[in-house]
């Protein structure tokens, strides 16, 4: 481990005569080796979303994976050479029926209603309630709109264009389901059409013989609907009486997961190597090669959302004992970074698969577990702190659902972001801390000599990230106990005028004396106690070697 030490005078603080010690030991110690962070990166499904939760693809601009992947490019870009940063993301399902696979993305608004009355903008109440707070224009009937709460993901392996479904049992959003599985679901029928023009919510029958009246033309198909990643993560098993989709684009999609985390890039020195690996990955989604863990293209979205999992694996990599090449591995532990590591975690939705890959639809289970496992990374032999990032989560989320999981992991609570400035402050607010704790650290350092009255003990507190510090001196009694603060020099240098109430002093060449550091009253004629005019040039010159006039300033 690298050490950077400082020594500090002490002194006793009783009558003169008393003799000047020099600590035996550094006052403080601060170690020079870089922070190891991992930053976990959802690749769910559900990334293909908007801050909405309205589908647009993983390569559009404003979804959420865009977003993020941005965000995290520009850590990259930020502290390149001032960390150690590696990248996990979650595992993905590669063979058998659910393997992640190309499939075609379509929007979908659940519940909706065709009557503009039920529309209003400001609406803020339950997601079920028959008042609508989003529309979008009904692209096969000018003039009128489709007006929804919630708009999510709809996946098939074809573009399937427009559709418009209704069903005569189905009751928004959960009507006594259970998750799917075997001998579970789907449990609502639907019939679906090419098109849908008016505004009438008449339920038509099922077999259509009144659907045309409504409105409805081209009967497409008759099906159920499955819910996926965002339904699951949402308690979402039923789709509401009306409900559309409209085409997207090409995606990658599975509906299901192994319930672990994948070590993408493993933690090493953010060099222009390091940063070149991580940008790869975090590149724009491509859709021609399904390469899950391919270090050559970047991460596909696809499968839902193992956190707890994910810290599992987490807490694998940092034990050294990350052995499942499913996973990433084998992979040694990172470098020792004197015990500085952290966990930077975004997810956009809350965890909807054990980490044994089984599917959640109890927020408050699935939350309570994801806790357990951030805690048992933070209490690990290598403690593990971990800063949690919700990143636009579903319409009518809990506010601070995500604070439990935090303060498991020794954050005290998630932050919240919904577009690209709140997401891009949040990081900077974690990284700043994260170098303002792996730039600190703080010993005692006991004066030599036996102990006498008045003997102090000292203890230098030393920040590197703002270079800040101070010095606090503890009293102690005969048994060398400490007993109280003595002073602590930031509080007492605060009440001192800097220049009557404290010595500050530098040396003059020409003169080979010390004189106080003050700039001269006259600075082209100083006086023989005044910085001479070769030391007021010196404070006047910048880094580009050009006199800029502000030596005064830089002085004080």
């Amino acid at each position: 481990m690298a050490l950077l030490a400082a020594f500090s005078v002490g002194y006793y603080g009783i009558a003169g005569g008393a003799l000047l010690n020099l600590s035996p030991v550094p006052l403080f110690v601060t170690s020079a080796t870089k922070a190891n962070v991992l930053l976990v990166i959802d690749n769910s499904n559900s990334m293909d979303e908007d801050a909405t939760g309205a589908a647009v693809g993983s390569a559009s601009a404003t979804s959420k994976s865009e977003i993020a992947r941005n965000a995290a490019e520009t850590i990259v870009t930020n502290y390149t050479g001032q960390i150690n940063l590696g990248l996990m993301a979650y595992q993905q399902t590669l063979t058998g029926g659910d393997a992640v696979r190309l499939q075609q993305l379509h929007n979908s608004p659940y519940d909706v209603s065709y009557n503009p009355a039920d529309f209003n903008a400001s609406f803020t109440g339950a997601r079920d309630s028959q008042t609508k707070r989003f529309r979008i224009s009904n692209p096969i009937s000018p003039g009128d709109f489709i007006h929804y709460n919630i708009a999510l993901p709809f996946y098939q392996s074809a573009n399937g264009g427009n559709g418009y479904c209704y069903s005569n049992t189905a009751i928004a959003f959960n009507n006594g389901e259970v998750a799917p599985g075997p001998g579970n679901g789907p449990w609502d029928t639907y019939r679906c059409y090419e098109t849908k023009t008016g505004s009438s919510n008449t339920l038509p029958a099922m077999n259509g013989s009144n659907a045309a009246a409504e409105g409805y033309g081209g009967n497409t198909f008759t099906t159920s609907f499955y819910p996926t990643d965002s339904d699951l993560a949402q308690g979402i098993l039923d789709f509401g009486r009306f409900n559309t989709y409209h085409y997207v684009s090409p995606t990658w999609f599975s509906n299901s997961n192994p319930g672990r985390g994948y070590l993408h890039v493993p933690i090493g020195n953010l060099d222009a190597t390091k940063a070149t690996a991580l940008n790869t990955k975090l590149g724009v989604s491509q859709f021609v090669t399904n390469g899950a863990t391919n270090a050559g293209l970047p991460l596909q979205n696809a499968g839902l959302t193992p956190i707890e999992g994910t810290f599992n694996t987490a807490k694998d990599y940092f034990a050294g004992n990350l052995t499942a090449g499913a996973e990433g591995g084998p992979q040694a532990a990172p470098p020792s970074a004197c015990g500085k590591d952290f966990v930077v975690f975004l997810t956009d939705g809350l965890p909807s698969t054990s980490a044994a890959g089984v599917a959640l639809t109890v927020p408050a289970t699935a939350i309570a577990n994801a806790a357990t496992a951030a805690g048992n990374l933070y209490t690990a032999a290598r403690p593990v702190k971990s800063y949690i990032v919700g990143f636009a989560l579903p319409y009518g989320t809990t506010p601070g659902v995500l604070d439990t999981i935090a303060a498991a992991g020794g954050t005290g609570t998630a932050f919240d972001a919904a577009d690209t400035v709140t997401l891009n402050s949040a990081f900077s607010t974690i990284f700043t801390s994260i170098l303002a704790q792996s730039g600190s650290a703080a010993a005692v350092a006991l004066t030599s000599g036996s102990v006498v009255a008045g003997g102090k003990t000292y203890q230098g507190h030393f920040n590197s990230f703002d270079w800040s510090g101070n010095l606090s001196a503890y009293s102690t009694n005969a048994n060398g106990d400490i007993t109280g603060v003595a002073w602590n020099a930031g509080t007492v240098l605060n009440t001192q005028n800097y220049d009557t109430g404290r010595k500050i002093i530098t040396y003059k060449p020409s003169t080979s004396a010390g004189i106080p550091f003050r700039w001269p009253a006259a600075p082209a004629s100083p006086s023989t106690t005044e910085l001479d005019t070769t030391q007021v040039t010196a404070l006047n010159t910048n880094a580009s070697n050009v006199n800029d006039g502000n030596g005064l300033s830089r002085l004080n």
